[in-house]
């Protein structure tokens, strides 16, 4: 008994912290936390979108070096009356034909055109090649134009779509 008066005459304010601030520190805790998990996998998916729009634009600025290095003559015959990959954000162009050796809709595995697949479930990315003759052909007679079109599809179910084209001009001369 007596240390206990003792202890109240020693220490008269101590007292412990009350539930409504420990709930309070509880959810200041919680928020900042959940916070710094949201940032982190935000900057996780940002990377990963970078490298795979990386890895895109390296792949479809090789096809186009491919087919300029061919000349205009040479030129597949890859029309289509959709020139893209993707119609909506949600869904595929038909693929396009053959044109004899020379896919015009390839599949792509990996981040090289050696790591071509041949359908969709084998495949991540998707080429589209498409040929047009240039419009003004009285000064541009022999030269076309070529689209490469690549598509992938995100973690959200959208078809994303980066696209390059060029003047191809005739390489017999």
């Amino acid at each position: 008994m007596l240390k206990a008066k003792c202890f109240r005459i020693v220490y008269p304010t101590c007292r412990g912290f009350s539930l409504i601030e420990v709930m309070t520190a509880a959810v200041v805790v919680s928020i900042g936390t959940m916070a710094a998990i949201n940032v982190y996998t935000t900057g996780t998916k940002g990377r990963h979108m970078s490298r795979k729009k990386s890895a895109v634009v390296k792949l479809v600025s090789h096809r186009l070096d491919i087919l300029d290095a061919l000349g205009a003559e040479q030129l597949p015959d890859c029309s289509a009356s959709v020139k893209s990959c993707r119609t909506a954000s949600r869904d595929w162009a038909p693929e396009k034909v053959m044109d004899g050796q020379y896919p015009c809709t390839q599949w792509i595995h990996g981040t090289n055109l050696v790591d071509s697949q041949t359908s969709e479930s084998d495949g991540k990315i998707r080429l589209d090649t498409s040929v047009w003759r240039h419009r003004d052909q009285t000064q541009r007679s022999e030269s076309g134009m070529v689209m490469v079109s690549a598509c992938w599809m995100d973690s959200m179910g959208r078809v994303l779509e980066f696209s390059d084209q060029r003047l191809v001009l005739d390489r017999g001369d």
